[in-house]
């Protein structure tokens, strides 16, 4: 589990590990889900999600799950009050790299702004998603963007 604070939101990023045999259409089990992160982020980051949030939960079939959750700014009088809105989104997320990668799995890869995107179309075994993730920063925001007006200089698929 990774946490970032992206301007106020928190962003947590969970491996395909974490939430293998996760139901993301059982509402109780999605429930169980988000109180079991909540708890995670005030036990060990110390943040603690009290109000109304809008959560965006985006699958990634090949990395896991990301989740962002955005602070309302709604006040509460209680301070035991979570009240989450869910949305689910499928997404590929993209990564950005510094060189161009072996062609040993199905991808993808971007020129856009003068940087590269990977992104993946197969799943990698863990010591190849291990070195990607080291090598590399997750991009879950204008993913379309980059797709639609960079240029594909690599498609490994």
């Amino acid at each position: 589990m990774k946490v970032v604070n992206d301007d106020g939101n928190i962003i947590v990023f969970l491996n395909k590990y974490l939430t293998l045999n996760f139901d993301y259409h059982d509402t109780f089990k999605l429930q169980e889900f988000l109180e079991k992160i909540i708890d995670k982020l005030y036990k060990y980051y110390n943040i603690s999600i009290k109000g109304y949030y809008d959560a965006y939960i985006y699958i990634d079939k090949y990395y896991g799950i990301m989740l962002k959750l955005i602070d309302d700014n709604y006040d509460t009088f209680i301070d035991t009050v979570v009240d989450i809105k869910t949305s689910i989104e499928y997404i590929n997320l993209l990564y950005e790299i510094e060189d161009i990668v072996p062609s040993y799995f199905m991808h993808k890869i971007y020129l856009y702004n003068d940087k590269l995107y990977l992104e993946l179309h197969n799943d990698l075994e863990d010591i190849d998603m291990s070195r990607l993730l080291e090598n590399s920063k997750i991009i879950y925001k204008e993913i379309d963007n980059i797709k639609r007006n960079g240029y594909i200089i690599k498609n490994m698929i």
